[in-house]
């Protein structure tokens, strides 16, 4: 994608923003995220829109490939139904192209910038701010995980009972197996398939109480205030999933405790014990993906991660 070209597609789309102001803003593993300005501008670049604008900074995704557009598609759907319920704000997709829209094949969006930067370019909120926005983040999840699940598969989100989140780490590991083995020497790739065997015939872990998941509350998708430390929104759903409600404090363990000891929704005796057996998936996930793209440089941190004790 080029300035040109988004810049046409958002036009053609939406005639109300022709002529706005589009620039990169940022990307991730499978979207673009375009930057649009209109109306009046002022000097102020913050992220939720600049001082002095009558209409706020809008932030556009576009799809880098296919397997992206489902999520993408999911995403505006569930975010429209829960969005208002959350305590903290999400993305708010005022505008919606259909899949196929022009003669580009996927579904795109935009919705106005939520202030704030990624917890990921902050350097780490000392003392009394990082236990604060621990604990938001854990009263976050609390109200994300006790809304009606029937909403969140009618949205179309996958998932449904313990024994369909079994089926989808099934599913996963064989899959990503496939993939990472000819990095892994026959010893390393032993332990990694009895630690997914153990846990996945072990049916106590999957008698928890089925909620709706973020699936990929990282810190890069935790928005907060650069100097305060507050927690101002939480982006990209769209890998939701009914599932474990344990599986969203995967990537909290750098926030400390505070996030479980403010979480009021459901958990069970094997929760904790799942948090952790969750947490020592991330480096598979990131050797997987260090493979398929081709990034020796990830490949050996994700190889270095999963040789720690």
């Amino acid at each position: 994608m080029n300035v040109e070209r988004v810049r046409s597609l958002i036009a053609a789309a939406f005639p109300e923003l022709a002529g706005a102001e589009v620039s990169p803003f940022g990307e991730g593993w499978v979207n673009e995220l375009w930057r649009v300005r209109h109306g009046r501008s002022g000097a102020d670049g913050a992220r939720g829109g600049t001082a002095g604008t009558s209409q706020p900074d809008l932030l556009f995704r576009f799809q880098k490939r296919a397997a992206a557009a489902a999520g993408v598609r999911r995403e505006m759907t569930l975010l429209r139904m829960i969005g208002p319920a959350l305590p903290a704000p999400v993305p708010d997709y005022r505008y919606v192209a259909s899949d196929g829209a022009l003669d580009y094949a996927w579904p795109f969006g935009g919705y106005p910038l939520i202030p704030g930067v990624p917890l990921t370019e902050v350097p780490g909120p000392p003392g009394p701010a990082r236990a604060a926005l621990a604990a938001a983040v854990g009263r976050f999840l609390s109200v994300l995980h006790r809304l009606p699940v029937d909403t969140a598969l009618a949205a179309g989100v996958p998932g449904g009972s313990g024994e369909a989140w079994r089926r989808g780490h099934e599913e996963w590991y064989r899959t990503t197996r496939d993939v990472i083995r000819p990095a892994l020497a026959p010893r390393e790739l032993a332990r990694v398939d009895d630690l997914l065997t153990g846990f996945l015939r072990h049916d106590g872990n999957f008698t928890f109480t089925p909620v709706l998941l973020h699936r990929d509350l990282s810190f890069d998708h935790l928005l907060v205030d650069p100097v305060t430390g507050t927690l101002t929104g939480v982006i990209d759903f769209e890998d939701a999933a009914v599932g474990d409600p344990a599986f969203d404090f995967t990537g909290l363990e750098d926030l400390g405790p505070g996030a479980l000891e403010a979480y009021e929704g459901p958990r069970d005796a094997g929760f904790g014990q799942r948090v952790g057996f969750y947490r020592r998936l991330v480096p598979l996930h990131e050797l997987r993906h260090g493979v398929e793209e081709g990034l020796p440089d990830r490949v050996a941190v994700a190889l270095d991660r999963l040789a720690a004790p």
